[in-house]
């Protein structure tokens, strides 16, 4: 077996599709949840804010999930480079939207940013349960034993 083949078999412990499955849940719940709040304190308006950062948050993970899902199949080295370039561009790509976009004035309000924060929250709690759950082979050599094999 070749090394890539390796990482590529080391790297398929991880879901991606059910992170992605599990995370669209969830925050399909807090969105609705929020829409209804943001309904109720601000109207229509708050609404359609809360939904726009939710989206705009959800695009991002999407994105991210599709690239490590397809550079993973050749190693866990390209999918850490690829996931860092793609963190670079949708930055940089969320910044222009947020900034140098003209949003209507109905969604330039702190729903938005709500919107954004409870589903940048979701993402990073399901992500992080789902990998701590996850069986991972680790090696602790409290004894020294490995070190007085590597001497003979």
């Amino acid at each position: 077996m070749s090394v890539s083949g390796s990482a590529a078999s080391i790297g398929s412990g991880i879901s991606w599709k059910n992170i992605f499955l599990n995370v669209s849940k969830y925050l399909g719940a807090v969105t609705l949840l929020g829409l209804m709040i943001g309904g109720v304190t601000r109207g229509y308006e708050g609404s359609l804010a809360f939904l726009a950062g939710s989206l705009l948050i959800y695009l991002c993970f999407s994105i991210g999930i599709v690239v490590v899902s397809i550079t993973e199949r050749r190693s866990m080295a390209n999918a850490a480079r690829a996931l860092v370039a793609t963190y670079v561009v949708k930055v940089f790509v969320l910044g222009i939207a947020l900034l140098g976009f003209s949003w209507p004035s109905a969604i330039k309000n702190g729903w938005m940013l709500a919107g954004a924060i409870c589903a940048v929250t979701v993402w990073l709690v399901v992500e992080m349960i789902t990998i701590m759950k996850m069986r991972i082979l680790y090696f602790d050599d409290h004894d020294g034993s490995a070190a007085k094999h590597l001497g003979d």
